[in-house]
Formats: structure tokens, sequence, C-alpha cells
């Protein structure tokens, strides 16, 4: 098994959900967790988690959506960890809904509807990648980026 010591991880959309679970799996496992959510009580409340867990964890409110804001927030953390090793790219949206208490078909959606999904699943990672990977590379530890 890949050991996780000494590693820092990034997980975005990490404050509920799939990328709670992740940020806590690596946090156990002697990872060091970059927590990142656009509700920054959300990064907070998960980083508290995986320090109780006795792992470092350093809570990061940002939009994945906005390549500028992720060139923003995204060197700071990674200067405050002393590097990054593992991407997760968790954030993610659903699918548009024309009716919130619903889900509604694709074929009742269009382009209008996809803006959203489309910012956050696809130009959330591309973004995130765009600015985590000359840092990773640099770093020489190899590195991992994954994508949910």
């Amino acid at each position: 098994m890949l050991s996780l010591k000494g590693r820092v991880g990034l997980v975005t959309g990490a404050g509920q959900g799939v990328g709670r679970q992740v940020a806590l799996h690596f946090g156990a496992h002697g990872c060091k967790v970059l927590v990142n959510d656009f509700h920054e009580g959300r990064a907070r409340a998960v980083a508290d988690e995986v320090r109780a867990l006795g792992a470092e964890a350093i809570a990061v409110t940002g939009d994945v959506t906005k390549f500028d804001d992720v060139g923003r927030w995204l060197p700071g953390a990674v200067a405050a960890a002393g590097g990054l090793d593992i991407v997760v790219n968790n954030a993610g949206n659903p699918g548009p809904a024309t009716d919130p208490t619903k889900h509604t078909p694709f074929f009742e959606t269009g382009p209008t509807d996809w803006a959203n999904w489309l910012d956050t699943n696809l130009y959330g990672v591309l973004n995130v990648c765009r600015v985590a990977t000359p840092g990773m590379i640099q770093r020489g530890n190899g590195g991992s980026i994954i994508n949910v």
C-alpha cells in the first residue's frame, strides 16, 4: 500500500460527502491535508476533524471554478503546507436542474443550464491541475492527481 505519511494532499470539495471522507482517510494515514471548500465553515469543520485524528490540516476556502481565484488561494496554501504531493479533484456539481425539488432530465435542459455544471466539473479540475502541477513537478516526489 502506498504510504501517505509525510505527504501533503489537497482535497477539493472536502467540506462534505466523498471529499470529507477522503480528507479524513488521508489524515488517518498520516497525510497533511489541505481541506478545500467554497464554504469556509465546512472547510474549517473538516480540518478540525482531521486534526482530531492527530494529523495536520489547513482549511482552504476557495472556489475552483475561477482560474484567477485558484491562482490566489492555492499557492499560499501549498506554501503553508510545505509543498503538495497529491491532488484530489473532488469538488463537483450534480448537474443542471430547472426545478431544485426534482432531478431534471437532461433533454429538458440547455446550454445555459450546463454552465455551472461545466464550470465545476470540467474547468474546476483544469484550474486546479494547471495551478498545482508546476509545484508538484518541482518538488520531485512524483505526485498523484485523482479526479473524482
